[in-house]
């Protein structure tokens, strides 16, 4: 294994599949250490400026017209491309109904490459408020101007067709950041300007239609490039999906469950996951567990049934945040699935044909899918269209204004087959799990089988 340890934020390791990068822990998803000039292929997605805010703070000295306004002021995310289109098409497939500012930002994305021959762009998408695309750098492009640089070129001419299209503002009115005093206006100009308010139109920090930065993937593995494009061009749908299926991609935040505490041993003989948590039992429940656990662990009560008609059983209670269909811990037959990574392809196959049987009878499969084993048979469950629950290592994070499970997760989620449970904070990237947090995970699962 080869880990290149001056990416900021990412580590790039050598397997036998080829390079994986993996970010750690960052949402602009920007390699610092990595030559954005050479030749390579990334998906780059930007963000309309308070994309994830309902409204839009208003610009000192600046009055939005009344279209802006209306769009800033939508329940929601702000849209300034336009609006997912109401009727699927006749294919069947959602689509995105731009307005002429949107049409103009598609159009421009394509535009990248008149500017810079060495770059061309291929599959890109505008959604209402942000947009995709991919980009490949050709040939290496001139020192000191990167793909950053490239972008924020393209992010100014939008800019500019933003004051042009929906301000309305004449081309000369254009003003730098910075610019305390305006040139001279002829007659024409100034009354445009006192129809529109203030004397400047870009936000004073970080851009007027887009956020500082952008996210980027790059291109890595073998077959990557395909699952670029299909996002790309899924997004539309996927979009629709949240749209119409809001209830089941509503999260919930510091969801306290109580679960029968497992005895003796834990899952499957491995021993009780807190018997391997750094610090012990009680920096675990008395410090509040310092290893990224939402909130304090308690363990040690009982739920006693007040005709003592069964014994006391010892519990365990711990803060979760989620996202799904919540209704999924009422159904009252639930499973847990645990494969072992040595499973014999045999053994396999035939948990999966047990597991969908029971399925078949309204049983609601949990799992954390940590080998592949268990990734298969939850695969197997979802394109089946039954239900899972699945305890997931990454985190859910409750501070976004909204947040999507990515892959097939995301359509087992839009069709209300997925409740996804962390007890972690949010972590992009791919975690490592140490020895406590996998008994964690799959003692989670036996936990709520039985409850």
């Amino acid at each position: 294994m080869i880990i290149c340890r001056e990416w900021h934020g990412c580590t790039l390791t050598l397997t036998e599949d080829g390079w994986r990068c993996e970010v750690k822990h960052s949402m602009h998803r920007r390699c610092k250490g990595w030559d954005y000039c050479k030749p390579w292929i990334y998906m780059v997605t930007i963000n309309t400026q308070h994309h994830d805010q309902p409204p839009m703070p208003l610009i000192d000295g600046y009055r939005l017209p009344e279209w802006l306004l209306k769009a800033y002021g939508k329940t929601g995310h702000p849209h300034l491309f336009g609006e997912l289109a109401q009727n699927l098409d006749a294919d069947g497939k959602a689509t995105i109904a731009l307005n002429n500012f949107g049409k103009a930002v598609y159009d421009s994305i394509e535009g990248i490459s008149k500017f810079y021959p060495q770059i061309s762009i291929g599959e890109r998408v505008v959604m209402p408020n942000h947009v995709h695309f991919i980009i490949r750098i050709k040939e290496r492009l001139p020192e000191k101007k990167p793909l950053g640089f490239v972008l924020n070129k393209w992010k100014s001419g939008v800019n500019k067709l933003f004051k042009e299209i929906v301000l309305g503002l004449p081309k000369e009115t254009h003003m730098e950041v910075g610019s305390s005093e305006p040139k001279a206006l002829s007659t024409r100009l100034q009354a445009g300007r006192e129809k529109h308010g203030g004397h400047g139109s870009k936000h004073p920090d970080a851009g007027l239609v887009f956020e500082t930065g952008f996210h980027d993937r790059i291109l890595f593995r073998e077959g990557q490039l395909q699952t670029m494009i299909s996002y790309v061009r899924s997004n539309p749908q996927r979009l629709w999906d949240v749209v119409h299926n809001r209830q089941y991609f509503n999260k919930i935040a510091d969801w306290r469950i109580t679960m029968p505490l497992l005895s003796g041993t834990g899952t499957k003989g491995a021993g009780n996951w807190w018997e391997y948590y750094p610090g012990g039992m009680q920096s675990l429940t008395e410090e509040g567990g310092a290893r990224g656990l939402l909130d304090k662990v308690h363990i040690g009560g009982t739920d006693v049934d007040i005709n003592n008609a069964v014994p006391s059983t010892p519990t365990i209670t711990m803060t979760f945040n989620a996202i799904g269909n919540r209704a999924l811990m009422e159904v009252p037959e639930r499973m847990q699935i645990q494969c072992s990574r040595k499973m014999t392809e045999d053994a396999l196959n035939n948990l999966i044909e047990e597991v969908l049987e029971a399925c078949s009878h309204g049983v609601v499969i949990v799992s954390p899918c940590i080998s592949e084993g268990e990734r298969r048979v939850a695969r197997a469950v979802m394109d089946a269209g039954y239900q899972l629950i699945v305890i997931f290592p990454n985190g859910i994070p409750a501070d976004m204004a909204e947040y999507k499970p990515y892959g097939t997760y995301f359509d087992a989620c839009a069709r209300g087959q997925l409740l996804i449970l962390s007890p972690w904070d949010f972590h992009a990237g791919k975690r490592s799990l140490a020895r406590w947090q996998c008994l964690l995970l799959n003692d989670i699962a036996a936990q709520l089988s039985i409850m």
